[in-house]
């Protein structure tokens, strides 16, 4: 994968280099509930995807800090974000990141 620099994010390849931070992350209450054991998940995510080309894993950087984690699957791409997509228990809005996948790409015909 390459690094992707938008206006403030930058999407760029994970490394051993995020794992504490990836953990932190994990870690909160409010990503813990959807994704399990931060330490389980996080040696999931620092695995060695080379050569795999269903899985996609990338470190979202915003003003120079590890801020979050996006996995992409299957050929999932992403297109888009959800501005103020979820409202987080202290009442800050999050956006989300909106993929999609094509029934042919997932096949093979297309």
């Amino acid at each position: 994968m390459t690094t992707v620099h938008g206006d403030l994010v930058c999407l760029r390849p994970l490394t051993t280099a995020d794992r504490s931070r990836v953990r932190e992350i994990l870690a909160t209450p409010e990503v813990s509930r959807w994704w399990g054991d931060p330490d389980r998940e996080t040696d999931s995510l620092l695995a060695d995807h080379d050569g795999d080309e269903e899985v996609t894993v990338s470190a979202i950087e915003f003003d120079g800090g590890t801020v979050g984690v996006v996995q992409s699957a299957l050929g999932f791409r992403p297109v888009g974000v959800l501005r103020q997509y979820e409202r987080g228990a202290d009442g800050t809005w999050h956006d989300g990141l909106l993929m999609d996948l094509l029934a042919d790409e997932l096949t093979g015909t297309g």
